[in-house]
């Protein structure tokens, strides 16, 4: 199980670096430099910490936390971000909404951080991480639905839903065994960034 796990970071590291290119090269030549430009740094960011993650794990197996913590902190709003921008709900009147989304985010990492590490307050930390999800979701269902009343809901990128929905997972790949469960983050990973990277270059060639 131990080698399915560096397998997995392998894999990680690969995926993660050749999208980061990808995605530059979607920063420079498309109509939608902005987004991708952010695909690319959620990328290069992962990619660096998968990077250094794999090199603690080959050799001793140690608590990698840390390390996936620092990447989420960091990557986690910028993803909600990007999922904002791609659904054109960047507005004024919003402000407040996206920034208690945003610190609700960042709180949910923190808590998972602080379950991982202090074992004695593991499941209340752990309820009050999936709380702060639960905001992050009643504040993206709120602007819905306020578009959605007002005519003004746009279709369009419906499919980075997907990708939002995806944070649920995490909190049940948590409850895994470690081996299993540093697979599951990385497979995680590698979708809620690499491919969602990848489709938003994709849908910037469209453009």
């Amino acid at each position: 199980m131990n080698d399915l796990v560096e397998y997995s970071f392998n894999l990680n590291v690969l995926f993660l670096g050749g999208v980061s290119i990808y995605s530059a090269e979607r920063a420079i030549n498309s109509k939608q430099p902005l987004s991708n430009s952010i695909a690319c740094l959620i990328n290069v960011i992962a990619f660096i910490q998968h990077n250094n993650m794999r090199i603690i794990w080959k050799h001793d197996h140690r608590e990698i936390s840390l390390y996936r913590y620092i990447d989420w902190i960091i990557t986690c709003p910028l993803l909600l971000y990007e999922f904002l921008l791609l659904k054109k709900w960047i507005k004024k009147e919003y402000e407040v909404i996206i920034a208690i989304s945003m610190i609700s985010t960042v709180l949910m990492i923190m808590f998972g951080y602080l379950s991982e590490t202090i074992t004695k307050y593991r499941w209340k930390f752990y309820i009050l991480a999936t709380i702060s999800l639960l905001i992050v979701y009643s504040c993206l269902l709120y602007i819905y639905n306020n578009e959605k009343k007002r005519g003004s809901y746009n279709c369009e990128n419906d499919w980075a839903w997907i990708f939002i929905g995806i944070w649920a997972f995490y909190g049940i790949s948590y409850l895994l065994p470690k081996n299993i469960k540093n697979i599951s983050y990385n497979i995680l990973d590698l979708i809620s960034k690499g491919i969602f990277a990848i489709l938003i270059g994709i849908n910037s060639e469209n453009k």
